[in-house]
């Protein structure tokens, strides 16, 4: 009787119970990949078509398994409360809770760019290796530290810069993202447009600059 008990006061099945755990650890999963992106912590070089397969169906199943948690824990929530089982309510609002944690971490760390000084400081020490490769003449592309380096050059008006990520934009031009050491106002050897500088630590910078069309 005791068992009987116990098992009606548990809160939906075990198979929900999973499905709901393994929506919000993809929706982790896919912050941090957000943000790994958003700090250019990807390699620019080619790939295999298979693998961009590969990833664009993993990111379907992520996207599919969050969005439809997220569309369900609402109704679910609402007919928890509607039907009075307090087992269910406590276990939505704990998991919606999470929810807007995660979310509400992610942005701030995006909106402050937090991820991107501590994905610079665990590379700084490589960084400014090949800083000084590029000063004497030497080449400085490939890994360096956590980054992709697929360009490095100094600037005549100032500052050595290492690009670790481009994409094409409009108009036949070029968005170009790196880091740069003691870098000029001006403009970047990438491009002067749309030139960008973040502050991350001393005498270093993010930045993004934008080529001028053809």
């Amino acid at each position: 009787m005791r068992e009987t008990q116990e098992t009606d006061l548990r809160p939906f099945s075990a198979g929900v119970r999973r499905a709901l755990n393994f929506s919000l650890l993809a929706l982790a999963l896919l912050c941090l990949w957000l943000l790994a992106r958003d700090a250019h912590l990807h390699a620019p070089e080619v790939r295999p078509w298979f693998a961009w397969v590969f990833q664009l169906g993993a990111l379907a199943v992520v996207l599919a398994a969050v969005g439809g948690a997220m569309m369900a824990m609402p109704v679910a929530f609402c007919a928890a409360l509607a039907r009075r089982r307090e087992a269910e309510v406590q276990y939505l609002v704990v998991r919606i809770v999470a929810v807007i944690i995660i979310v509400g971490v992610s942005i701030g760390l995006a909106a402050y760019q937090i991820h991107l000084h501590v994905a610079f400081s665990f590379s700084r020490t490589e960084m400014e290796a090949a800083c000084a490769r590029v000063g004497e003449g030497l080449p400085a592309l490939g890994r360096v530290g956590l980054y992709h380096v697929d360009h490095a050059v100094t600037d005549p008006r100032g500052g050595v810069y290492l690009r670790v990520d481009s994409e094409p934009d409009e108009l036949s031009t070029t968005r170009s993202f790196g880091f740069a050491y003691e870098p000029n106002r001006a403009g970047s050897p990438f491009g002067d447009r749309r030139y960008v500088t973040t502050p991350l630590a001393e005498g270093w910078s993010y930045f993004q600059a934008q080529s001028w069309p053809d």
